[in-house]
């Protein structure tokens, strides 16, 4: 078996010489043709990792700009990527890695030496050694990643300009841009309109928006001032200085307290470097009241029987308010039957919710009810919410029964079957057990031997020991 492989490998190598002498007659060469050749010819090493199922970028370069390296972590560096033009599957490898140089106005400031270059398949397919490549492979291009902080060789900060990078493997790339960090907007950690509800319960009664200045996208210290003022733009209701030390992000900090209801414009001025930038924030200042309000019930029908289904409905209270958040409120539930009101409940703040058993007095009441309500917030006028509707059915037994623990007594005392237990039940129009009174009677004939009266129970169990009385 050694002697055939030895032979077949032979084979191998004399076809592809073969194939490469072809083109001096004048042959054509297909892609397989070369792809054998490169097997039996190339030994060189590869310097380069194959990445698989990732595809190439464009050829050139891709970076983001690099803003003023001054060490301050804004901006400070790049991540460039360079990437080759297409390449066949079976070309080799770079022997040595690339230099790429930074020049302005075509005087060199940095050279960096990239020490090793990813090869990637065009399509994103699998990527062949070039050793051992064949017709089936992808063509290719190779990708080299690194990143520029900005500095020249002697690791001062460049000025402010368009760099060409150049590399020693594939010439001219494209260019880099250094950009001075320059104020160019300003943005704030909530949207307008900001509302404010200065009724100092809780909601919203202080709020705080900060603003912060940008450049080119990043954040950056600043100082500066801002105004209050109002709907009428002639008065500054409240002044804010943010101080003479540049920081990153103001807190502008609006209670309403003793501001009248309305609309007012914050007019924030933010400096870096002498640039100004001015943006307008509008705030509203509003009552803490009740705009809109609807009445919920937990179930549409009620059975007052106290047996666990539907005995009451849970009325809850879903409110609008000026502030777009919950608001305490106060005011009353009514019950009403047509239109005359048959229950008043109350509404006390805080308060998640009320019920009503469906009784009127005490008693059960059955018909078709409607649950209104009026509510009020800390501030403002009352509402009307829409109101919902409930009705109560009387729960009625629909069954009765009894059940002996055996159908013969032994009344002698002796311990066998001296007495049996008699175990009373009922079903009720919801399907549940009733309570009330319940009688239980033995009979012999018509008359009445011995009797059990119960006031207030579901279901029960007597013993029965064969005997009068």
């Amino acid at each position: 078996m050694k002697s055939v492989r030895i032979a077949m490998s032979s084979i191998v190598i004399a076809s592809a010489v073969a194939l490469v002498a072809a083109p001096s007659g004048g042959a054509t060469v297909d892609n397989h043709d070369r792809s054998v050749s490169a097997k039996a010819s190339t030994t060189a090493k590869p310097v380069a990792s194959l990445v698989e199922g990732v595809a190439a970028p464009a050829p050139g370069l891709t970076a983001d700009p690099i803003l003023l390296p001054l060490g301050d972590s804004i901006g400070d560096t790049t991540t460039i990527t360079v990437a080759s033009g297409v390449m066949a599957a079976w070309t080799p490898f770079a022997e040595t890695p690339s230099n790429f140089t930074f020049a302005l106005a075509s005087a060199s400031v940095r050279t960096i030496l990239a020490v090793a270059q990813t090869r990637v398949a065009v399509d994103g397919g699998d990527v062949c050694n070039p050793d051992y490549a064949d017709g089936s492979c992808s063509d290719v291009q190779d990708v080299w990643t690194f990143t520029w902080d900005g500095r020249d060789d002697g690791a001062a900060p460049v000025v402010v300009g368009d760099y060409t990078l150049t590399s020693s493997a594939i010439g001219a790339v494209g260019t880099v841009a250094v950009r001075d960090l320059v104020l160019d907007a300003v943005t704030s950690d909530v949207r307008a309109p900001f509302v404010v509800a200065p009724f100092v319960d809780g909601v919203l009664d202080s709020r705080t928006v900060t603003f912060t200045g940008m450049a080119s996208g990043y954040d950056i210290p600043t100082t500066g001032v801002a105004d209050l003022i109002s709907s009428s733009g002639d008065t500054v209701v409240h002044h804010y200085d943010f101080g003479p030390t540049p920081s990153v992000g103001h807190d502008v900090v609006l209670n309403g307290i003793g501001l009248a209801f309305g609309n007012y414009l914050l007019s924030v001025d933010l400096v870096s470097g002498g640039v100004h930038q001015v943006t307008d924030f509008e705030v509203t200042v509003v009552q803490t009241q009740a705009l809109a309000a609807r009445v919920h019930v937990s179930s549409p029908s009620i059975f007052p029987a106290v047996d666990n289904y539907r005995d009451r409905a849970r009325v809850t209270l879903t409110v609008t308010s000026s502030t777009g958040r919950p608001i305490p409120v106060t005011g009353t539930v009514e019950v009403r039957k047509g239109s005359v009101v048959v229950r008043r409940i109350a509404v006390i703040a805080g308060q998640a919710a009320v019920s009503w058993d469906g009784r009127i007095n005490g008693n059960t009441a059955p018909g078709a009810y409607t649950i209104a309500a009026t509510v009020k917030g800390p501030q403002g006028a009352a509402v009307n919410a829409i109101p919902a509707r409930v009705t109560v059915f009387r729960t009625t037994v629909v069954a009765a029964s009894l059940r002996t623990s055996m159908p013969t007594v032994f009344p002698e005392r002796d311990g066998y079957k001296d007495a049996v237990r008699i175990t009373s039940g009922s079903r009720t129009s919801t399907g549940g057990a009733i309570r009330g009174s319940q009688t239980i009677e033995v009979l012999r004939g018509t008359r009445v031997v011995t009797t059990w009266t119960f006031p207030n129970t579901s279901a029960h169990t007597v013993t029965w020991n064969g005997r009068d009385g």
